[in-house]
């Protein structure tokens, strides 16, 4: 289910949004929505053990295989538009995990489990 919002937000967000979506060659909307959803996942409602299982994670082995293949299809010149929107889709996910990771990591050092990178 999905519902329709209108959203006031400031001329310098906007233009970061509309850059995003020219790079990625996605809409707007789906750049912010993404936004949104790194923006809302709560960590702080995770057990250690979850927390920990979100530092440790990785993409599963299945996207993994298919974003090499993709890549090394993208760097030979042999993807088309449905190649193309696959490889944006995953290279995406994959960012996400890793702003999610990163954020988890912060509240894992934050909690004493984990010791800071720095």
């Amino acid at each position: 289910m999905t519902q329709v919002l209108e959203l006031t937000v400031p001329d310098e967000l906007a233009r970061r949004a509309e850059t995003e979506a020219v790079r990625s060659s996605r809409s707007m909307q789906d750049v912010i929505v993404d936004w949104l959803r790194v923006g809302s996942d709560d960590l702080n409602d995770l057990s250690d053990s979850q927390l920990l299982m979100v530092c440790d994670g990785l993409m599963n082995s299945l996207d993994q295989q298919e974003l090499s293949e993709l890549l090394d299809q993208n760097r030979e010149g042999l993807l088309d538009a449905s190649g193309r929107a696959k490889l944006q889709s995953l290279m995406s996910s994959y960012q996400n995990g890793l702003a999610r990771k990163a954020r988890a990591w912060r509240m894992a050092v934050a909690r004493g489990l984990r010791t800071s990178l720095d």
